[in-house]
């Protein structure tokens, strides 16, 4: 027996053996302490055994892991130690196992883990056993125990599967996982055994795990692996076929089902999965073979029996269908399902009666049915026994209120038996949204019926669909009859969105009257909406019953089903047309439908018969429009006006209908009421229907009665509606031209003249209009377009007249010859001969002058395109050619033959002795032309002494003192005739000559002086040569003043935009110029030109100016485009001045300062435009003039004083400008080189 107080010392003896080494760091030292502790637990075993606690058993657990955890080689010592004190501790046997793994001891440690359940809970037991079967590659034992144990290690089974798999091992793993039912764990598996195992059982085994958890993509990738021919037993067939079916791939399920009917012949499971895979490929024919192949095999299996039926039911063989559930009937009763499909098989082959008592027995064994019920209401439908049907309809509404088919059957019987009123107010009640839509047409419909527009109005507000419904078509064309709800009718029409309300507005026109605009879209708006009213309205606008005629569009709703009363109609029509129709007095016709019968025997004149029709018809409850309108007619055709007139108006009271007020129209001009014929016009007017206007009696009436007066008031009355209408645009004409309203009348004519239905009398009229307000060319083109038709030769006459005026005397011939092949004589036509000789017929012309008693100018046009000048000279001698027409005829001569010596001698002598006026202004516009200005002087000046007001002369004067350099006595003579100008137009043609006069010459401050005295003479032209003067004389403040005063007036935007960045330029460009100046003084003393250098200290000019000074003086950059004239005799002036001054010799060696200097107005932007000018002058290549009178007479001179040929030499000594010398100098050229070669 132990001492306890022993055994307690011991057992703390111990535990401080082992707390001390746990806290020792020192590896030699701890392996020291545990040896001590080995020794002292050796020595005293027993008692540590006997006193060991849990405590005790913890703290070893502790030590021992410590212990391993330091690497110490004492572990093993440690380990049988703990295994004498403590045995049943299980770190012990652990840490055995680990420390074999240390020493790669694996097959030890399979061999110990796997003989002993215990350590399947130990997770790092079972680590070490995977690490064991991984590093020594011994998998099956590892595995075997793994699966034992319920456990699955992807690394572990992924190794075993891919290094050491064995079928063996694979099938226990597999049944040791199916006991567990461990499917998971098995699926992970499987999955990889049969990435490396190429035998077909494990995919099929995961494949029914797959189908089982319902894995579908999983399973769907599998099976692409799988093969037929992989497959052998019957319970794999039917697993694979069944796992294709739930992945719906039933091409192949087909296929392996094929494939096991192969091997396991006439296995019902397999040929039923057969047939139900031919069925989900939708191949029924091939299913319903096999299936009675199956029922062949094993005739009592109603499963196939059942199935097969349900086949050739959905296919709709319902033979078939009979005999399979005839077989069924013998094997098992029917269910609910049976008896359906045998209803509907019989219904279908019109067996009604059978199918009505299996509806009978049916209902005798399962009780009244919703889906009996169905059946027995479409077999009702089907033999058309409404009333049975919405009996049926309502036994449905009593199991089902929401019933779709029953409440359609219930509401379309109460519509088509015009329930009107139970339909609306039943209709309230139905809950089915469906079905309220579906009948929401019909309500609307029922509403019209009913009167009750109010409601109807609000239903269309909101669902403006059914507005095109056939139904509420139909009831609009039936009942609606007066204006005012046409009317409102309409504003809900424009008030819905577009394309809603067509066929609609065809109903309407056609109840007003009115032909329908939409004939292409009708048959299909009837067709499609179904509507009645639409087709019928169709047939009688589209069939011509007189010429036996019908459309397409016609034919189509004739022959469209469910419209058979419509054609029935069109057959009676025809009939009474066709005169087949016999006792056509007895007919009775239909209000509903605007009387047709009656219609067509008032067409045919059977006004006997459609009266008997009509007062048959007549419903004296109804105030119907149309039948005071068809009693109007035939009232009227007996000569009863007053009558007619009552009846009309009757039905006018109600319904503004066209054929009405055509009707009302026709009795009012038969009794020639003036005031009630504009108002009955403007009616018909005003429903635009002017297809029903007789516009021609109207127009008769007014012209015969010569009464434009009542022609106005009808004219004016119908205006506002832009009536397009022939004999109506003839009226407008007639009083637009009374009241010489001309340019309006033409509008009206040409709207005439463009119908087919003008007369010559129109064309006239079109004519003398074109003519009266000025319009040659449109009057020419009108002619053209009309010749060739009505008198034409009349029509030819005056083109060829036109073509005259124009001088198109090629076309004026034409037409001229035209109009006489068409009988005109000759001598109707006045330019005729004139004619002939402006084309150069000049015999035919001759013998037509000859045959005048007064040929006038055109004897002497005769002469000139013959050449007899010397008899026209004669003419003039004579008094005859002044008698009338002198000014024509010299002004022709004149014109013609200005360059013949002994004719413009003539006419100059005829001038100085008349003093013709004209005559005068001729010869000097002439002379100006030829450049004759000193000969254009002297006839002006003699003309002003005759005619000093004559201002148009003062100002040619003046443009020729310009040309010959006297600028000063141009300005004189225009300033002493403004007192002669008679208006402002006379006095700006002097005054902007004045301006520019002095512009050119930069005497500017003369412009602003004339400006500031006569501030009233101001155009467009004259502004801008007062502003720019402004400018040129720097005073830019008075300039930009002006700018401002007549901008947007005399002034454009583009101008004054332009004008005041010319003022900011000038602002700049002035001091420029100083420097300029400044710079040329200097050169021109110091003799030489100076360089930039030179400028800058000399003319003392800022460097920051320096460089636009020279690109000023040697550039183009601010010259302008100069009067020629005018710098050819500033350069003579300037030479003259420079040979004075200066010893300049040569042209080449003068410089802009030289002309600076030595001219008069020291203007530097004058002497630079003569500088260029005089370059580009000797730039000119020149041929020599030899023709030219004045050149050739300074050459003569030249020549005499034997000048040398340099042109400042010539210039100087001729006293010409530079262009006169050069020209000199070619002469001298060319005499020179002529001299050379022998010439002279």
């Amino acid at each position: 027996m132990i001492d306890a107080s022993s055994a307690k010392k011991s057992l703390k003896r111990f535990v401080g053996f082992v707390e001390e080494i746990m806290d020792t760091d020192d590896a030699e030292s701890r392996d020291s302490k545990l040896s001590g502790l080995i020794s002292y637990v050796n020595e005293n075993r027993d008692i540590i055994k006997e006193a060991a606690t849990e405590e005790t058993s913890q703290l070893i657990s502790y030590l021992v892991v410590n212990i391993y955890k330091s690497g110490s080689s004492k572990l093993d010592e440690l380990l049988e130690v703990v295994k004498s004190i403590d045995p049943e501790n299980p770190i012990v046997g652990e840490y055995e196992i680990v420390s074999l793994l240390d020493r790669d001891k694996y097959g030890e440690i399979i061999e110990r883990v796997t003989s002993d359940r215990k350590f399947c809970s130990s997770a790092g037991i079972m680590e070490v056993l995977k690490k064991s079967a991984i590093r020594s590659g011994t998998f099956g034992p590892v595995v075997t125990y793994y699966a034992q144990c319920g456990m699955f290690d992807e690394e572990l089974f992924r190794s075993y599967t891919e290094k050491e798999q064995d079928d063996g091992v694979n099938a226990q793993l597999i049944e040791q996982y199916r006991e567990n039912s461990m499917d998971e764990e098995l699926i992970r598996l499987l999955e990889l055994i049969v990435t490396t195992n190429e035998k077909p059982g494990y995919r099929v085994d995961l494949a029914r795990l797959y189908v089982k958890h319902k894995e579908k993509g999983k399973l769907e990738q599998l099976l692409k692996d799988i093969d037929p021919s992989d497959v052998d037993s019957l319970k794999d067939y039917l697993d694979v076929v069944g796992a294709h079916e739930l992945v719906s791939d039933y091409s192949r399920a087909l296929l392996f089902a094929t494939s096991g009917l192969a091997t396991h012949r006439a296995n019902r499971d397999l040929m039923l999965q057969k047939a139900r895979m031919l069925i989900m490929l939708r191949r029924e024919g091939e299913a319903a073979d096999a299936l009675s192949e199956l029922v062949e095999t094993f005739p009592k299996d109603s499963e196939a029996i059942r199935l097969v039926s349900s086949i050739y039911y959905k296919s709709g063989d319902y033979k078939n269908t009979l005999k399979y559930l005839g077989l069924l009937g013998e094997l098992v009763e029917y269910d609910l399902s049976d008896y359906l499909m045998l209803i509907d098989a019989r219904i279908n082959l019109s067996l009604f009666d059978e199918a009505a008592k299996n509806i009978t027995g049916a209902t005798s064994r399962f009780g009244k049915s919703l889906e009996l019920l169905r059946y027995k209401l479409w077999l009702e439908r089907i033999i058309n026994d409404q009333s049975k049907a919405y009996s049926t309809s309502l036994e449905i509404l009593e199991l089902d209120t929401l019933n779709k088919d029953a409440l359609e059957i219930k509401f379309n019987y109460l519509f088509d038996k015009e329930e009107y009123k139970r339909f609306a107010d039943e209709y309230e009640d139905v809950m089915v949204e469906e079905v309220r839509k579906e009948f929401l047409d019909r309500l609307a419909a029922s509403f019209i019926y009913l009167n009750r527009f109010k409601e109807f109005f609000s239903l269309t507000a909101q669902n403006s669909e059914t507005i095109d419904s056939g139904h509420v078509m139909d009831a609009i064309f039936y009942v609606v009859r007066d204006d005012e709800k046409i009317e409102s009718l309409k504003r809900m029409i424009e008030g819905t969105r577009k394309g809603h309300g067509v066929g609609m507005l065809i109903v309407l026109n056609k109840i007003l009257g009115v032909k329908p605009p939409y004939e292409g879209k009708a048959s299909d708006l009837a067709v499609s909406s179904k509507s009645y009213a639409l087709g019928y309205i169709v047939c009688m606008e589209s069939i011509n019953f007189k010429e036996k005629t019908s459309t397409d569009e016609a034919e189509r709703i004739l022959s469209t089903t469910g419209f058979k009363e419509i054609s029935e109609t069109v057959d009676l029509i025809r009939n009474i047309y066709s005169g087949r129709q016999e006792n056509k007095a007895s007919l009775s016709d239909s209000p509903r439908l605007m009387y047709p019968v009656v219609s067509a025997l008032v067409d045919i004149g059977d006004n006997k018969s459609a009266r008997a029709v009509l007062d048959s018809s007549y419903d004296s409850k109804l105030v119907d429009p149309f039948y005071y309108y068809y009693d109007a007619i035939l009232q009227f055709r007996k000569g009863n006006t007053g009558a007619a007139r009552k009846s009309v108006r009757k039905a006018l009271a109600r319904l503004t209908n066209i054929s009405f007020l055509t009707l009302e129209a026709e009795i009012l001009l038969s009794e020639e009421d003036v005031d009630e014929i504009r108002e009955s016009l403007v009616k018909l007017a005003d429903r635009g229907v002017i297809q029903n206007i007789n516009f021609e009696e109207v127009y008769s009436y007014v012209i015969s009665k010569g009464d434009y007066t009542a022609g106005e008031s009808m004219v004016e009355s119908l205006k506002p509606f832009n009536i397009d209408n022939f004999w109506l645009n003839k009226l407008i004409r007639d009083v637009l031209v009374q009241k010489n309203e001309l340019e309006e009348a033409l509008k009206y004519s040409e709207l005439v003249v463009t119908s087919k239905k003008r007369g010559f009398d129109d064309i006239r009229r079109h004519v003398n209009l074109l003519e009266r307000l000025g319009m040659k060319k449109e009057r020419l083109a009108f002619l053209i377009s009309n010749s060739g038709e009505h008198e034409s030769a009349t029509i030819d006459l005056w083109i060829g007249d036109e073509y005259y005026l124009e001088g198109d005397f090629e076309g004026a011939l034409e037409y001229y010859e035209s109009a006489i092949k068409k009988g005109l004589d000759p001598s109707e036509i006045a330019s005729y001969a004139d004619t002939l000789l402006e084309t150069g017929k000049l015999e035919e012309a001759a013998k037509i002058i000859k045959r005048m008693s007064e040929p006038g100018i055109l004897q002497i046009k005769l002469y000139y395109e013959q050449g007899r000048i010397e008899d026209i000279i004669g003419l003039m001698k004579s008094s005859d050619i002044i008698k009338d027409g002198e000014e024509e005829a010299l002004t022709y001569i004149a014109q013609k033959l200005w360059k013949n010596r002994l004719i413009r001698d003539a006419l100059i002598k005829t001038y100085r002795s008349e003093g013709y006026q004209f005559l005068g202004k001729l010869i000097s516009r002439k002379m100006i032309d030829a450049e004759d200005y000193e000969g254009a002087e002297n006839i002006l000046e003699n003309l002003l002494k005759n005619y000093p007001s004559d201002i148009e002369s003062v100002a040619a004067l003046a443009d020729v003192y310009v040309r010959l350099g006297k600028d000063g006595e141009a300005i004189g003579l225009m300033l002493n005739s403004m007192k002669n100008c008679t208006g402002f137009d006379q006095s700006m043609l002097l005054v902007n000559r004045i301006m520019r006069t002095y512009f050119e010459n930069r005497q500017y401050e003369s412009v602003t002086k004339f400006f500031e005295t006569n501030r009233d003479y101001v155009d467009r032209n004259s502004v801008q040569f007062i502003i720019r003067s402004y400018i040129a004389l720097e005073e830019y403040d008075e300039a930009e003043k002006l700018l401002g005063k007549f901008e947007g007036n005399l002034v454009d935007r583009d101008l004054n935009s332009e004008m005041l960045e010319e003022i900011r330029a000038k602002r700049e460009f002035s001091e420029i110029l100083i420097y300029v100046r400044r710079l040329l003084k200097l050169e021109y003393k110091a003799g030489k030109i100076f360089d930039m250098k030179e400028a800058l200290y000399k003319a003392e000019i800022p460097i920051e100016k320096i460089e636009e000074v020279f690109n000023f003086l040697n550039t183009e950059d601010y010259y302008t485009e100069i009067n020629e004239e005018k710098y050819e005799i500033l350069s003579r002036d300037v030479f003259q001045e420079i040979a004075k001054k200066t010893r300049v010799e040569s042209i080449r060696d003068i410089k802009i300062n030289i002309i600076f200097n030595n001219l008069p107005s020291r203007d530097v932007i004058v002497s630079k435009n003569l500088y260029i000018y005089i370059k580009r002058c000797l730039s000119v290549v020149r041929e020599p003039k030899t023709e030219d009178d004045v050149l050739m007479k300074l050459l003569r001179i030249a020549l005499r004083d034997k000048l040398r040929a340099e042109p400042l030499n010539v210039a100087v000594n001729l006293n010409v400008g530079i262009s006169d010398a050069l020209e000199v100098i070619s002469l001298m050229k060319y005499m020179e080189d002529m001299n050379r070669k022998g010439g002279f």
